[in-house]
């Protein structure tokens, strides 16, 4: 008995278990931020206006991805590895990649909210051609803000980031409920005060950590092309990953309605409300992995990999369970009762959301172990199911389609990473050393 107490207590007291915990918990605050301001944008806005939100987002997410793949994820893989001098002006050099993202970003919006209306079938409809000037902002600080956050973690500096992030979090609810109390609670209020709060948080992060980072003009293009090596691959995943599973809302915009839009965006967001969980530990599980493996410890990837399998599917079963029979209910309570009566819907999401976060640790183990093409090939995959099989379901089922699509889009992909990733951990394990 003295022995398992022991072992318990060393457990809680591993420096592993407290730092995820912390990015559990920063991660699942800003989510939570994110999940309150889409309710109650819901509840203060009609079906039309909300819509617009929810194309937002997706151009919002796409844009995050550009980011990650071009610098989050190759300085989490190749900082680890770098003398303390060089991995400063790394961070350097990918702080400067991230203010050029920004600067293309804005020159690319400005003119689109001019021309958006035209090119863009359902932007005008919807209200989000006027936005564009505003994504370019938000976009912007919340690239900033992910950039030093992500940057801290790759370092495992923990802590460092999660003070900042935590009180911009609570700045951002703060605005937004006040926003919605007094009646002035609006797309554009909603996403000016993310804007705001991001910019707070990413400036403390950037000052009380200046020390990090060490800008070199000269290294600036070469750390780029170094970037580049991963990243292609990832960037790839980005735009596969968005025609696989972001695609629903413009699918349903161009095929349906800006109702549909709306109808699904809320059902997705309910079906995800367990995604801070997922973000929170991939945020985690990532570094670890890539700190577990330098000695290419194949034995002890697949371990991490398996317990990691099994720790994410416990929350997202039970939400499976909870969500699917009480869908109605709580679609009512959260979103108020325009948005009840799509069980069918949520519970065809949930099965995705389920799919997609068990799934998740096989991406960052083929990453881990450099076979991003296997991701790319599998999302690949998924993105031919939802423009084909979508198409085809949206537009003789509706909304029920769009569920069935992405629910068998998310199950090819999660089987055939799965395939892949298990063959290769076998033939490396018997590989000579």
């Amino acid at each position: 008995m003295r022995t398992a107490r022991q072992r318990l207590k060393r457990l809680f007291t591993k420096p592993a278990l407290r730092q995820g915990s912390l990015v559990l918990f920063d991660q699942g605050f800003l989510s939570l931020a994110t999940f309150a301001t889409g309710a109650l944008l819901a509840r203060a806005t009609d079906k039309g206006q909300y819509s617009a939100y929810v194309l937002a987002l997706s151009l919002i997410l796409l844009l995050q991805g550009i980011h990650r793949a071009l610098v989050s994820a190759p300085f989490t893989i190749y900082a680890p590895h770098l003398s303390e001098r060089d991995r400063n002006i790394y961070q350097g050099s990918a702080f400067g990649h991230t203010l050029l993202l920004c600067a293309l970003i804005t020159a690319a919006m400005i003119p689109l909210a001019a021309i958006g209306g035209n090119s863009i079938p359902g932007a005008t409809s919807s209200g989000l051609a006027a936005l564009f000037p505003l994504l370019a902002v938000v976009t912007s600080s919340q690239l900033v803000r992910d950039f030093i956050r992500n940057a801290l973690l790759a370092r495992l500096h923990i802590s460092a980031g999660v003070i900042a992030s935590v009180l911009g979090t609570t700045a951002q609810l703060t605005l937004i409920t006040w926003f919605f109390v007094t009646g002035r609670l609006t797309v554009a209020n909603a996403l000016l005060a993310t804007a705001v709060t991001a910019v707070l948080a990413a400036g403390y992060m950037l000052w009380r950590n200046r020390g990090l980072m060490d800008m070199v003009s000269t290294r600036i293009w070469m750390d780029f092309l170094r970037s580049l090596r991963t990243g292609k691959w990832v960037l790839i995943d980005v735009f596969a990953y968005m025609a696989a599973s972001q695609a629903y809302p413009w699918l349903l915009l161009y095929l349906l309605d800006p109702h549909s839009v709306a109808i699904f965006g809320v059902c997705s967001s309910f079906a995800g409300l367990t995604g801070p969980f997922l973000r929170g530990a991939n945020a985690y599980i990532h570094p670890r992995m890539v700190h577990g493996y330098k000695d290419a410890n194949v034995n002890g990837l697949a371990r991490l990999t398996g317990l990691s399998v099994v720790a994410v599917s416990i929350p997202y079963v039970a939400w499976l369970l909870i969500g699917s029979v009480f869908a109605n209910e709580l679609l009512g309570l959260i979103y108020g009762t325009a948005y009840s009566g799509y069980a069918v819907l949520t519970i065809l999401l949930l099965i995705r959301a389920a799919i997609e976060g068990t799934s998740s640790p096989l991406s960052a183990a083929l990453q881990t172990l450099e076979r991003a093409d296997v991701v790319t090939v599998s999302l690949v995959l998924g993105a031919c199911i939802t423009l084909g099989l979508g198409w085809f379901l949206i537009s003789n089922m509706g909304l029920a389609g769009a569920g069935l699509a992405a629910a068998v889009s998310s199950l090819a992909t999660a089987l055939w990473r799965w395939i892949m990733l298990r063959s290769i951990l076998r033939r490396d394990a018997r590989a000579p050393a």
